[in-house]
């Protein structure tokens, strides 16, 4: 039976025990120290080495990890703050839900109890809202506010508000100042 060059390479017989395989290095750890059976592998330094450094790696990631969740939670916290404390400076500027009310009939308290009615506000669940002060315009070109009311009042008062409260574990607190102008 005549074989091909390739066939007859699929038949050849295993070289004997104690032999080196052709290619291989004939020194320390070679094919003939290792008995001729031709087994490669790892050594148990290099094994550690590899455990160790993809052990770091694996701590970095998962620490990656958690630093980022951490700051999306930071940051749908504050983000729910901003929008409550908007929403309240929406309502109260707005005068069909609370009207204006002027200074010497303590604006204070009437845009507080407005800003408690459902009604008119609605906060976020875990936030609350409140009427910080209110400061009244003293007439002059240059817009100032203080805390005494002129006579007769000028028709705009700064309101300050603030929203607190917490989304999950983070605190949100806000505050806005708003310019509340009579009709």
């Amino acid at each position: 039976m005549v074989l091909s060059r390739r066939s007859a390479r699929r038949f050849r017989r295993p070289p004997a025990p104690g032999t080196p395989r052709p290619g291989a290095p004939a020194g320390p750890g070679g094919a003939a120290e290792a008995g001729g059976a031709g087994e490669g592998g790892f050594t148990l330094v290099e094994v550690l080495i590899t455990v160790a450094l993809m052990s770091i790696a694996f701590v970095a990631i998962l620490g990656a990890l958690g630093t980022m969740i951490a700051a999306g939670s930071t940051h749908r916290a504050l983000s729910t703050g901003e929008v409550a404390v908007r929403d309240l400076a929406e309502a109260v500027k707005s005068e069909s839900l609370i009207p204006y009310v002027d200074c010497g009939s303590g604006p204070l308290a009437s845009y507080s109890s407005g800003i408690s009615n459902p009604a008119t506000y609605d906060p976020p669940p875990g936030f609350s809202a409140t009427v910080v002060s209110v400061t009244y315009w003293q007439g002059d070109a240059a817009g100032t506010f203080s805390a005494t009311c002129p006579s007769p009042d000028n028709g705009a008062q700064l309101v300050r508000l603030r929203v607190e409260g917490s989304a999950g574990t983070r605190p949100a607190d806000q505050e806005v100042e708003v310019v509340k102008r009579k009709p």
